[in-house]
């Protein structure tokens, strides 16, 4: 479940400052997201079709990562004042079912003339520390 909805103003935004959480991949996340995005690849949801690819298992949706990112936008960094503008998205390696992942994102820049502040975010895989999406966020602070 997520976390209390933070409320960061652009003021108290900090170069360097940082949040995260952990969140588990599993079989109903995926399910959810075929419901919500009507994405249901067999690459995603046939464990028999996922075999004969180079990855042998059902991999979860790259945008699961998107989501992902929006919460940690949305309740965490900046919160309650965030307009999200842009988020760019480099998926390294598959998020799998059943895998632990640490979300995690990082105050770049700010701008003042446009209260922005541009977030690097990560996606890793929390037992091998493997670094699976990455990209960079643009975000709008409102207050």
């Amino acid at each position: 479940m997520p976390d209390q909805l933070k409320q960061f103003t652009y003021d108290q935004l900090l170069i360097g400052q940082k949040a995260e959480f952990d969140f588990l991949i599993n079989g109903e996340v995926i399910a959810d997201f075929v419901k919500l995005s009507g994405d249901a690849n067999p690459i995603h949801t046939d464990p028999e079709y996922a075999s004969e690819t180079k990855f042998k298992y059902p991999v979860a949706h790259g945008m699961i990562a998107g989501m992902l990112f929006s919460r940690l936008i949305g309740m965490e960094l900046p919160g309650k004042y965030s307009l999200y503008l842009s988020q760019s998205l480099n998926f390294h390696r598959p998020m799998l079912s059943g895998q632990q992942i640490l979300v995690s994102g990082i105050i770049l820049h700010k701008n003042d003339a446009f209260h922005t502040i541009a977030l690097s975010t990560k996606i890793i895989d929390k037992s091998s520390e493997d670094l699976l999406v990455d990209g960079q966020a643009l975000i709008r602070v409102l207050k």
